[in-house]
């Protein structure tokens, strides 16, 4: 993935596209944006590049990416500032997006046809095996947040395998038309989340996979969120 700006020198965050004046203030601003429950995109991202990363104060956070970020993040100081991100840091960041997308399609759908009561949306319309994954999920996270919030990826699948009748027309005709491909699509993706999550064991990317990732979100963004 490759992003340009006009002007002098500056660094640009692979996860969001905000620029910074140096490699230092990149770095912070990664980390004080890593809080799972605010952004998921940076927080992958530190983890894709640190995998060892030791969690702590955001100095000693920005401190151990730094290193990483130089190889990762080129600027220049021509016209035009280029950077080009490692196929993994880019899949990362295209699959942050579309789970988050995803989660919000799926959740204030259903809220809107069931309403938010727990009661109603989520034990009558979300799969019993993903109602206890998140409970299980929720009891190991001392912040206790919402059930949905603990759903991932392979989760979302689920629901809307559950709730067809509900989503099927929202979806762009290639997948509204074709329920068994993009459920197959799902797997796929979630398959490549996996990798992306667990970088020691030595997955190379390739251009295909990178191209499936990018064109399911161009579907993502076509939801009405």
């Amino acid at each position: 993935m490759t992003a340009t700006s006009s002007g002098s020198e500056a660094w640009i965050c692979p996860a969001c596209g905000w620029k910074k004046q140096s490699l230092w203030a990149l770095s912070c601003h990664i980390v004080s944006m890593r809080d799972p429950t605010y952004n998921k995109a940076h927080k992958g991202l530190i983890e894709t590049l640190v995998p060892d990363v030791v969690w702590g104060q955001t100095f000693s956070e920005a401190h151990q990416l730094m290193p990483k970020l130089r190889l990762t993040v080129r600027p220049t100081v021509l016209e035009t500032v280029s950077i080009t991100v490692e196929p993994s840091v880019e899949a990362y960041i295209l699959l942050a997006r579309i789970e988050t997308k995803l989660h919000t399609f799926i959740i204030d759908g259903l809220w809107e046809k069931f309403g938010e009561d727990e009661k109603e949306w989520w034990a009558r319309h979300v799969p019993l095996p993903t109602r206890k994954e998140c409970s299980e999920r929720r009891e190991q996270d001392p912040k206790r947040l919402p059930l949905h919030r603990y759903m991932d990826l392979i989760d979302l699948k689920s629901v809307i395998e559950k709730n067809w009748d509900l989503f099927q027309s929202k979806f762009p005709s290639e997948y509204g038309d074709n329920r068994k491909l993009l459920l197959q699509d799902f797997d796929r993706l979630n398959q490549l989340r996996n990798e992306v999550m667990h970088p020691l064991r030595g997955q190379q990317w390739d251009e295909d996979d990178i191209q499936f990732v990018r064109s399911f979100l161009e579907h993502v963004n076509e939801l009405d969120l």
